[in-house]
């Protein structure tokens, strides 16, 4: 992968874990792969020293035996160098501070809370009145989409002498519905998986998004454990920023990755800007609102969606 553009849940992801062995090691690596700025160190000493470095969003102790200070007066020394949560890695019970949480030494269930905390910072550093704008944003973008549709019922309505007629009214109908849940599912940030098939939800989303001279590419032959509703709308939104970025004639294609899925086109790219999956933040026409749905939806499921280049733009999205 090359160098990302942007990153779900990414501002201050950095993160300082203290532990030897080969569990601690898969536990950085893993959360490098998932774009987080992990600092490794051995020794107590260089930890603490770490955390005075710079911000940090979390301090992870992994107990593997082998360190000599225990749990507890680690993350004592460490409340006073950082207001970070702290995380202890261990199948094995320990008394620890307030604020500590114990999780089990599984590098998936491990990484997955480290992830957590990372978002949870992030939304504590977000200011009430941008909380405000982004939740306008969304309700601004829907009055919108439901404006068209309801013109389109009252066309429908007035006009309606026949079958073909009552069949359209029907479909209005249904997107109005659908609308509604949607704005309600996303509004309430949590998602309710069930087992889904990537390429036929790929194929509804892009059904929706109407581009006749756009083409679609899946190859992503795999079940998933999703929320229907909000994965639909997840690709509906990245299936219009590309064509409304990457022009009517587009390719976009869907695949499977060894953690996930990726969506990617053959348009100019992302414009290097972190601030891609922010609500409202638009780097041209569009509502800003497109790429915020997406990072939301993510957040809803635990997933982390990276934005790079190569070729065209790029969403890497790690469901693992």
């Amino acid at each position: 992968m090359t160098e990302p553009v942007a990153q779900t849940g990414a501002g201050r992801r950095r993160v300082v874990v203290l532990g030897r062995g080969e569990f601690a090691d898969e536990l950085v690596e893993t959360l490098r792969d998932s774009a987080v700025t992990a600092a490794h160190a051995t020794e107590a000493a260089a930890a603490l020293s770490a955390l005075s470095d710079g911000p940090v969003d979390c301090f992870v102790v992994v107990a593997d035996g082998s360190l000599p200070t225990p749990a507890s007066e680690l993350f004592s020394l460490a409340r006073s160098r950082t207001t970070a949560p702290g995380l202890y890695v261990s199948d094995e019970t320990a008394a620890l501070p307030p604020a500590v949480e114990q999780v089990p030494a599984d590098t998936t269930h491990a990484t997955t809370r480290v992830r957590r905390a990372l978002l949870d910072s992030a939304v504590d550093d977000v200011p009430a009145s941008t909380t405000t704008d982004s939740v306008g944003a969304y309700g601004s973008t829907v009055s919108h989409e439901l404006g068209n549709q309801l013109m389109k019922l009252d066309f429908a309505a007035d006009s309606a002498s026949d079958g073909d007629e009552a069949r359209r009214l029907d479909r209005v109908l249904s997107r109005l519905r659908r609308l509604a849940d949607e704005a309600e599912a996303v509004g309430r940030g949590t998602a309710a998986p069930e087992t889904v098939e990537l390429d036929a939800v790929a194929a509804d989303a892009w059904d929706r998004v109407e581009a006749s001279d756009a083409d679609l590419v899946v190859e992503a032959d795999r079940s998933l454990e999703a929320d229907p509703l909000l994965l639909v709308l997840f690709f509906e939104n990245v299936f219009r920023n590309a064509v409304r970025h990457g022009g009517r004639d587009v390719t976009v294609r869907v695949e499977t990755t060894p953690r996930g899925f990726a969506v990617a086109d053959d348009g100019p790219g992302f414009p290097e800007d972190a601030r891609l999956f922010e609500w409202g933040h638009t780097t041209g026409n569009g509502s800003g609102t497109g790429l915020g749905i997406v990072a939301r939806i993510a957040d809803a499921h635990d997933w982390t969606v990276t934005a790079y280049n190569d070729g065209g733009a790029v969403l890497d999205v790690r469901t693992e």
